[in-house]
């Protein structure tokens, strides 16, 4: 997992809430719930520093954070397309 993530961090889960996602289907552009979790960075430990990360999950949530948990985030730069 380390080998494979643009950045590896910690921090605390600094705000949650509703956000949307947008995409293209068959019958055009379209927009759908999700959710944003902010976490305030502590330490890095790869990747450039940065001050906070902010995750979208989409259809199938999985981060169970509440506001003040502290985790170790791997992640790689969202698709563009």
């Amino acid at each position: 997992m380390f080998d494979r993530a643009d950045v590896v961090a910690r921090g605390r889960v600094s705000a949650q809430g509703p956000t949307l996602v947008y995409g293209y289907g068959g019958n055009g552009r379209f927009a759908r719930d999700a959710r944003l979790t902010t976490l305030r960075v502590s330490e890095t430990f790869k990747g450039a520093p940065v001050g906070e990360l902010k995750i979208v999950e989409d259809v199938c949530p999985g981060l169970a954070a509440g506001t003040g948990d502290e985790w170790i985030i791997f992640a790689s730069a969202a698709d563009p397309r």
